[in-house]
């Protein structure tokens, strides 16, 4: 997990994106934005970077001041990006019914054992529960910024699955295999990712949450013009039947 930052001569108003190193089942995408600043000297390359999850951002650099007070900045901006990588979390939000509060358990330890916050929204027991009480909870830290992602969990994954999609804003689904965990994320841009408990062992639902919180949205055109339109259908006034 260790970050690497080297000068290299760009031309101005490139955008890298520069292939992160994983550390603690998070990603940190890492932007570096050049700026070709002209002094005394001549071209000199001027770095801005963002460290950051879920998803591209893009934000103007610091123009370079007089003296070096623009590669001063830059290199304060590298230290500080290296400081996130390093230390990089996301809030992960667990809901679970009964069938799924053991491996709500165990994937919690294994989140704060990487750093992570865990938000965690019960059920707090293998007493018997609703899994669209608990669905709702986790949809709804979700979709208001108290938690970055969120893994629902119940018997087969699917009753959680219907009830997180209730909620405007939420984009969860059943991911019981590792290519659909991060394709989801990275065309889908999905927040929630939903687990059978009865269906997946513990070392693959380990591996299904590390690599659903690794992935990132592609932001290609294609796949933002689709989730576009399902925007419009979730927000579409539908006629009761």
């Amino acid at each position: 997990g260790a970050f690497a930052a080297s000068a290299v001569s760009l031309p101005g108003n490139a955008l890298l994106r520069a292939p992160p190193a994983r550390h603690g089942g998070a990603l940190p995408a890492l932007v570096v934005r050049s700026l070709a600043a002209t002094g005394g000297s001549g071209r000199r390359p001027v770095f801005c970077a963002f460290a950051f999850f879920g998803g591209v951002e893009e934000r103007p650099a610091p123009a370079a001041g007089a003296g070096d007070r623009g590669s001063a900045g830059a290199a304060r901006s590298v230290r500080q990006i290296r400081e996130m990588a390093e230390n990089g979390t996301m809030r992960v939000a667990l809901g679970s019914d009964h069938a799924g509060f053991r491996l709500k358990a165990l994937l919690a330890d294994m989140l704060r054992e990487r750093g992570h916050e865990v938000v965690d929204v019960g059920t707090d027991s293998e007493a018997a529960a609703d899994y669209p009480d608990y669905a709702e909870s986790l949809a709804l830290a979700v979709r208001d910024g108290r938690a970055d992602r969120g893994v629902m969990i119940c018997g087969s994954g699917v009753g959680a699955g219907v009830a997180v999609n209730k909620v405007p804003g939420i984009r969860g689904a059943v991911c019981h295999d590792t290519y659909s965990a991060h394709q989801g994320v990275e065309h889908d841009d999905i927040n929630v990712l939903v687990l059978g408990a009865r269906i997946v062992g513990e070392a693959l639902a380990r591996e299904l949450v590390e690599t659903f919180l690794d992935a990132e949205f592609s932001h290609e055109e294609r796949h933002r013009r689709r989730i576009e339109k399902v925007r419009r259908l979730e927000a579409r006034s539908w006629p009761e039947k």
